[in-house]
């Protein structure tokens, strides 16, 4: 039968001579000692956690570039260029950039105006190698611009369709050719703008009909004609659909207003002012 032994107060109880070894080092080790080896033990007898970035199912690893001498990025992880030939008319054009339409050495240029789109028009000021600004003066009062730069000048800009296809010579189209098109601006002078007004009849509107644009014969400004009692581009209805399509990404009227110009305060026009007056001899 087992019977519990119970060890009274003064009772020796008898230790194997390792556990005693090890209860005399801890009776001498230093209490500071004792306490940095607890703590110690204590911290290894924690679990280990470690705290991760959160990840999102769609993220994806990014390898980190490779950086050469003083933080630079190598030269095989650099864009490579693109080979192009002179005259390349894709380099030579910036995608998505409404152009003006000009003559580029033709005798006329055949072009449409797109229902839609209003035309744009201001006064403005020419300031050598500084570009176009708008005029600030009104009817009622001239300002500082007028004063320093003298009388502006009007423009306008419009959104057209150039038939690229048609001949240079005289602006007639080719037969059995598909029409080739671009979206471009027209900039008229108030007398090309009277002149195109007066170029429609009573039972049509300005977008039913084909133009064309020359030089003058003193080749200073140009004139313009109706070439066809129909605009060819409306002709086609999917021809249509993507002249329309082409053209609604300008019908906020931004890129009008940009090629129009700028527009300046009058601290601004009289610095530029000061930038266009030579300097006198004494000054220098």
């Amino acid at each position: 039968m087992a019977t519990n032994r119970h060890f009274e107060e003064d009772e020796d109880i008898i230790l194997p001579a390792n556990k005693k070894a090890v209860m005399k080092e801890e009776e001498d080790e230093p209490k500071a000692k004792q306490k940095a080896r607890f703590d110690e033990e204590e911290e290894e007898d924690k679990p280990v956690t470690t705290k991760k970035k959160p990840r999102f199912d769609d993220e994806e690893d990014e390898p980190k570039a490779k950086k050469g001498k003083n933080g630079e990025k190598d030269e095989e992880d650099l864009p490579l260029g693109v080979d192009v030939d002179f005259g390349d008319e894709k380099v030579m054009k910036r995608p998505g950039r409404l152009e003006r339409l000009e003559m580029d050495g033709a005798k006329a240029k055949r072009f449409a105006f797109i229902p839609g789109f209003k035309v744009k028009a201001a006064n403005t000021h020419y300031i050598k190698d500084q570009g176009t600004f708008v005029c600030n003066s009104s009817e009622e009062e001239e300002t500082v611009c007028c004063e320093l730069f003298g009388e502006s000048d009007f423009r306008a800009l419009a959104i057209v369709v150039e038939y690229t296809n048609a001949k240079s010579k005289d602006g007639s189209m080719p037969k059995d050719e598909d029409i080739e098109w671009e979206i471009k601006y027209l900039r008229m002078s108030r007398k090309n703008f009277s002149d195109i007004s007066k170029l429609k009849m009573e039972d049509e509107t300005i977008y039913d009909f084909d133009l064309v644009m020359r030089e003058n014969d003193n080749n200073i400004g140009y004139n313009f004609a109706k070439i066809s009692k129909k605009a060819w581009w409306r002709v086609d209805e999917e021809v249509e659909a993507q002249v329309l399509k082409a053209a609604s990404k300008f019908a906020d009227g931004k890129a009008l207003q940009y090629h129009l110009g700028r527009k300046a305060s009058a601290i601004e026009y009289k610095l530029m002012a000061k930038k266009a007056k030579p300097q006198d001899e004494d000054e220098l």
